[in-house]
């Protein structure tokens, strides 16, 4: 069938909060997993669960009892994760409350504890995530869904998601496993869990971190295996069921409910997010285009429309088109406001060796502003017009602003 045995791993011990415990082990008949370990005390919440399962590559204590959500960890080395006790409350309310208020705070936090490098990832994570809140997703949408861009229990990695990969079907999970580790099988309350993506069958994240008291028990993949046989699938889940019950048909009923009203929750929360995430582009676009008569009141749309107006008059003063920025636009695939920056910078660029010759060409110090010379060339555009001098201001070159200025003479 495929398999390689490594070592027998009875018993495994695992250190609790609650001091040392053992997990039992079960003889199971089975070649490709001989014994299924089941925790000998733990105490069953309040509520109702659902009974996931998590792969992991490693059974050492350290791992079992630290399965912390990626926005809880801090890198430190190549293959070496920390938990960040600094950023972990704010991790834990952010996986509570997915809004934009509580992720600005956790970045802000992050920040302070990588590298520069580190930081401007994190800044470019929550850019895209703005971004895809103002195309019409959640907070709580978009983190989730980039949950499953991780590599699972597969590796060490780090992120802003505050939650942990799991699966309600066994088979996925022992996917994210090698022969060194194994499967944990948890009874999650449903409070604590999301949908990771409807598409995905099974594919679930759980909120924050995994309490060893949720971990009821662990199936040993010390194997190397080709193909997981069925009949050793549902042999497993008969023994997991025997020792801890089946799952509630109820479970499942009650976490469908649980979902329609975290859209409702969800799509109060979006109308708020998008307003702030507004309001901070408006004053980072103050920031950015000082030169462009703003105001802090002025709607973020029309912000945009002010900046690109300056920016198009700018290009036209010297024969450039506009159209340029729509080029700029589809080819960088940036947040718009990226965009306007690379725009202006490649306007700048242009002033800087074009815009001499036309201050030469109005007759105005060389050494003028781009806005004195855009004043300048407007004044002189609107004397020709007025002295019947037909201009087509959205097509001219400096040849023809030259004509111009010599037939005003």
């Amino acid at each position: 069938m495929g398999y390689t045995h490594s070592m027998d791993l009875e018993p495994i011990r695992i250190k609790t909060n609650e001091g040392l415990s053992a997990y039992k082990p079960v003889e199971t008949g089975i070649d490709a997993f001989p014994k299924i370990y089941f925790r000998k005390e733990y105490f069953d919440p309040n509520e109702t669960t659902m009974r996931v399962y998590r792969g992991i590559t490693s059974l050492s204590s350290e791992i079992i009892d630290n399965q912390m959500c990626y926005a809880g960890r801090i890198d430190t080395s190549p293959g070496e994760v920390r938990i960040g006790n600094k950023i972990e409350p704010l991790a834990e309310t952010l996986a509570n409350e997915p809004v934009y208020d509580n992720l600005t705070r956790y970045i802000e936090e992050r920040v302070k504890s990588v590298n520069f490098k580190q930081s401007e990832k994190l800044s470019q994570q929550l850019w895209e995530i703005e971004d895809e809140v103002l195309k019409g997703r959640s907070v709580r949408e978009i983190l989730t869904f980039n949950q499953i861009l991780h590599p699972g229990g597969l590796s060490t990695d780090i992120g802003i998601e505050p939650y942990l990969s799991a699966s309600t079907i066994l088979e996925d999970a022992m996917r994210w496993t090698n022969q060194n580790g194994g499967v944990l099988v948890m009874d999650i309350p449903l409070s604590r869990i999301e949908t990771a993506k409807k598409e995905l069958v099974g594919e679930v994240a759980v909120k924050f971190s995994i309490n060893p008291n949720e971990i009821k028990a662990i199936i040993p993949t010390n194997l190397i295996h080709e193909k997981i046989m069925s009949d050793d699938l549902e042999k497993i889940h008969q023994i997991i069921d025997q020792n801890l019950g089946n799952q509630s048909k109820e479970s499942m009923g009650l976490w469908q409910q649980q979902e329609k009203v975290k859209k409702q929750i969800d799509m109060e929360a979006w109308k708020h997010d998008v307003e702030k995430i507004k309001a901070r582009r408006v004053g980072y676009l103050m920031r950015k285009f000082p030169e462009v008569s703003i105001d802090s009141n002025d709607n973020y749309e029309l912000v945009k429309q002010k900046i690109k107006d300056n920016l198009t008059e700018r290009i036209k003063l010297f024969g450039g088109s506009p159209e340029v920025y729509e080029l700029s636009k589809q080819e960088l695939g940036k947040p718009e406001e990226f965009i306007l920056l690379e725009y202006k910078k490649m306007i700048e660029n242009i002033e800087e060796r074009k815009l001499p010759e036309i201050a030469t060409i109005l007759g105005i110090s060389t050494y003028s502003s781009p806005e004195e010379i855009l004043i300048k060339r407007n004044d002189v555009l609107n004397e020709a017009e007025q002295r019947g001098i037909t201009i087509d201001r959205e097509n001219y070159s400096r040849n023809q602003l030259r004509k111009i200025v010599t037939q005003l003479k």
